[in-house]
């Protein structure tokens, strides 16, 4: 039996069983391969493949095709964004619509009359360009750009910020100006910056949310450490707030009590954009070198503040009265009341930079620095007098 009958018996034979050939009254013409390069093999126009836009597209020479692909709505808004930065067009969004197959509509200034119109295409599953019209009559806009957002500008210099975390304003408008050739203001290259580090260390509230772990975990690996948390008792709600935290290891508690000297440094540094100020106690190690022995992260630097850090450091390092105790610091009178009344017997010195800082103002030139700092470094009473002869004279 030849392949052609034997074919045509099976054919008859699914009739026969109730199925539908698929070749029986076709209404397809013969396929027959196609001479055009735009055929293929079976005869068939091909079709064009759409283009996908995605975040690695060069916008520099950018045109706008109907039947563009984005695998998302939000990739649209940012390629739309990215083209209106590139090219310096003022696009905006003119209509937005979710329920409605996610439509979005982008137009150009009221003179301009260049158009685009997009929606979710739920067959294929992505986002397709249905509409370009016009041409862009506009002129570049260096003074405003709907489209130059901070946090657009953040992510795009998220590899400078990664290597200079304090990238200056300045510096960030010159950069603007010379990549996008438009101008900004100050306070949006500090929004800029701001977006930035929040992209890169995520924002304070959820730094502040893994306080807890993060005392457990030192807990499990310190039991003895002396790590005291204070929530605000103010500001009460369904989370407690921060307000205070005092840290000291017990490995750096016992080294300082049994091998440095009895003498400590108090400070204050870090004052964040948050409001809140890092306090410090400082020891002499036996080579000299400076050996931190415990630090808390307060509200600000205050009468309250500063009383509660002595009282912990008191209780940390077993202080008592302060007997052979020598606390160095500046001259603020939280300090000074703090010390006072907790550590009575300590001897309170005051930091040589901070006395100096009020003493320069009255005896100015390097002449009465060199002067001071001779008197300050002396080891002993003539020489501490000599200096301040040579001050009188």
């Amino acid at each position: 039996m030849s392949l052609h009958k034997s074919f045509k018996k099976k054919q008859l034979k699914g009739n026969e069983e109730g199925y539908e050939s698929e070749y029986e009254d076709s209404d397809e013409a013969e396929l027959t391969p196609g001479e055009s390069e735009d055929d293929d093999f079976t005869g068939r126009k091909r079709r064009q493949r759409r283009v996908i836009i995605s975040e690695l597209t060069d916008f520099t020479n950018f045109e706008w095709s109907v039947g563009y692909r984005f695998p998302n709505r939000e990739e649209f808004r940012k390629a739309v964004a990215k083209y209106a930065v590139i090219q310096g067009k003022n696009l905006t969004f003119t209509s937005s619509n979710k329920n409605r197959g996610q439509r979005l509509e982008v137009k150009c200034l009221t003179s301009c009359p260049f158009r685009l119109y997009g929606s979710w295409d739920s067959r294929r599953a992505y986002f397709v360009l249905k509409t370009v019209s016009g041409t862009h009559t506009c002129t570049r806009n260096m003074l405003k750009n709907r489209q130059l957002k901070s946090r657009w500008m953040a992510s795009q210099f998220l590899e400078i910020f990664k290597n200079r975390p304090h990238w200056p304003a300045k510096e960030i408008q010159e950069t603007v100006r010379r990549a996008y050739r438009v101008l900004i203001k100050k306070d949006l290259a500090y929004k800029v910056k701001y977006h930035a580090h929040q992209m890169l260390h995520g924002s304070m509230k959820e730094h502040y949310n893994k306080l807890g772990s993060y005392i457990r975990t030192l807990k499990d690996a310190s039991p003895h450490s002396v790590i005291n948390l204070v929530n605000n008792p103010i500001q009460r709600g369904p989370e407690p707030v921060f307000q205070r935290i005092f840290v000291c290891f017990d490995g750096i508690k016992k080294g300082w009590i049994e091998g440095c000297r009895k003498v400590l440094c108090v400070a204050c540094f870090l004052k964040t954009f948050l409001g809140g100020q890092l306090l410090a106690a400082i020891g002499r190690d036996a080579n000299d070198q400076m050996y931190p022995v415990a630090w808390a992260v307060v509200e600000g630097e205050n009468n309250d503040s500063w009383h509660w850090f002595i009282t912990e450091l008191q209780r940390s390092l077993e202080l008592g009265d302060g007997s052979h105790l020598a606390i160095i610091s500046d001259e603020h009178q939280s300090i000074l009341g703090a010390v006072t009344n907790i550590l009575p017997s300590a001897e309170h010195r005051h930091c040589a930079r901070h006395i100096f800082a009020h003493w320069h103002k009255d005896f100015k030139g390097d002449e009465m620095k060199m002067i001071f700092w001779r008197a300050a470094k002396a080891y002993n009473l003539t020489d501490y007098n000599e200096a301040l002869e040579e001050r009188e004279s």
